[in-house]
């Protein structure tokens, strides 16, 4: 991969003092809040995600965007995984166009991702 391209940051969130509203904080609380307040809550809440849901979040929202741009082309995105219901009978192996079980509807343990081509 093309490190530069691979490194290139794409901005996810901000916070601004109109969240804190949102989130049921009275005007004078958060009015209480210099610059250098809402810099450390927005530095926490990165952190927070990043250890909290970002890496549950990300595979997802690739994925989906994934197999919108298949679709787009008239491709298929197909996951390749065992079924994790150990009464399954596809416990040892499946492919769906789903990340579950196309007979138990159980998550599957994903072990490889493609884009199948419409020929």
């Amino acid at each position: 991969m093309n490190t530069k391209r691979g490194s290139q940051a794409f901005p996810i969130t901000s916070v601004c003092r109109d969240d804190l509203i949102r989130a049921e904080y009275t005007q004078k609380l958060v009015d209480m809040l210099d610059d250098a307040d809402m810099k450390k809550i927005a530095s926490e809440m990165s952190d927070a995600y990043c250890n909290n849901g970002f890496w549950i979040d990300l595979p997802i929202i690739v994925d989906s965007v994934l197999a919108e741009k298949a679709e787009k082309e008239g491709d298929v995105l197909i996951y390749a995984g065992s079924c994790t219901n150990p009464k399954c009978e596809e416990y040892e192996g499946t492919q769906n166009t789903r990340p579950f079980c196309s007979v138990c509807e159980a998550p599957m343990e994903v072990t490889d991702k493609r884009i199948v081509l419409d020929e």
